[in-house]
């Protein structure tokens, strides 16, 4: 799954029916905030060109995309 895939598939997880039950002090509910913080890991672990040859994550020093957290996210959304 592409990165921008991956952030669809968290924004339509985030505005199920269910993420509206009770709101929080900003005018959230506790799934749509665990949601947005879910959105923000996955925008700094972007795919990015290393040396104009291969994907790797612009956050983590690793050199693969995606990085082990992009993997672990992928997985328990699937």
């Amino acid at each position: 799954m592409t990165h921008d895939e991956l952030l669809a598939k968290i924004e339509v997880k985030g505005n199920h029916p269910f993420a509206t039950l009770q709101y929080n002090e900003v005018g959230q509910t506790d799934i749509q905030a665990a949601f947005s913080a879910l959105r923000a890991v996955v925008a700094i672990h972007k795919p990015v060109y290393w040396q104009g040859i291969e994907m790797v994550c612009d956050w983590c020093d690793i050199r693969s995309y995606p990085c082990p957290t992009i993997e672990a996210i992928e997985k328990e959304l699937a």
